[in-house]
């Protein structure tokens, strides 16, 4: 049996509203039978210096990453050009509508290995990986 590609999520975590949360956690729920999703560590349960090397090591591990840019986050910002030199196929994904630095879409122009999309709904996103992950023949 194939094993499932790696999958690390990244977004704004500190200060996110709890509705926020609870939909990227209901999202990489309904990811889990695709991907092995890779988990970052959540407010508190480390120190700082702690955390910084253990959500870059994620990133260094996956096959594949989403970035989730709907709310600010510096964090976010250094995993996704951490991804970026690291050639790991990424998908950036904000909702319509949503304020994002340029910064962040403006990524794929140094690295082409990112990939900036916007989506109408959270259901969108689910598809929006999938379709990602076999148009760079990652295997699941």
């Amino acid at each position: 049996m194939m094993s499932k590609p790696k999958l690390y999520v990244g977004c704004a975590l500190n200060n996110a509203p709890l509705a926020f949360q609870k939909k990227v956690d209901a999202l990489k729920k309904s990811l889990v039978e695709t991907f092995e999703i890779l988990e970052f560590i959540g407010s508190g349960e480390m120190s700082d210096g702690e955390t910084v090397l253990h959500d870059l090591k994620q990133v260094e591990r996956c096959d594949l990453m989403l970035g989730i840019a709907d709310l600010a986050s510096t964090g976010l910002g250094s995993e996704l050009t951490h991804a970026g030199w690291l050639k790991r196929p990424t998908l950036i994904v904000a909702q319509a509508g949503a304020q994002v630095s340029r910064f962040v879409p403006g990524l794929p122009a140094k690295f082409e290995s990112l990939v900036f999309q916007r989506y109408e709904t959270w259901n969108d996103i689910e598809k929006l990986i999938s379709d990602f992950a076999a148009e760079r023949e990652i295997r699941f």
